[in-house]
């Protein structure tokens, strides 16, 4: 089982913010994906709290206006234009992953072997 817990308080969605500052920085288009309004503010929030963009933008959205504008998640694109810009990088937060595709996180490591922390023999 894909194990959420043991994952929290590492730091992930500040390094991919800080991540997202850089290639703002470097010229991109960059769009963060959180998982519902609640979350993107709280991105908005701590992207704020960790620089000031100094001209660049950043963009922050749920999962769901994402999916209204075109957002192929399998190439992680915008498909139109504004947003179908080949300078583009959407970075999309792992709660908006783990909320919307808990059941497949869960197929990714069902048959890891038991040496790697799973055993296949105990899935449900």
């Amino acid at each position: 089982m894909y194990d959420v817990d043991k994952l929290r308080g590492t730091g992930r969605t500040t390094r991919m913010l800080e991540e997202a500052i850089r290639l703002s920085g470097k010229g991109y288009e960059v769009c963060v994906i959180g998982n519902d309004h609640r979350h993107a503010t709280v991105l908005r929030c701590m992207l704020g709290d960790l620089t000031n963009l100094d001209g660049h933008e950043v963009r922050v959205m749920t999962a769901a206006q994402a999916d209204e504008r075109d957002l192929d998640w399998r190439l992680l694109r915008f498909l139109r234009f504004p947003w179908g810009s080949p300078n583009q990088r959407v970075l999309v937060d792992h709660w908006a992953i783990e909320s919307g595709y808990a059941r497949v996180l869960e197929m990714l490591q069902q048959f890891n072997e038991e040496e790697h922390g799973q055993d296949s023999s105990k899935a449900q």
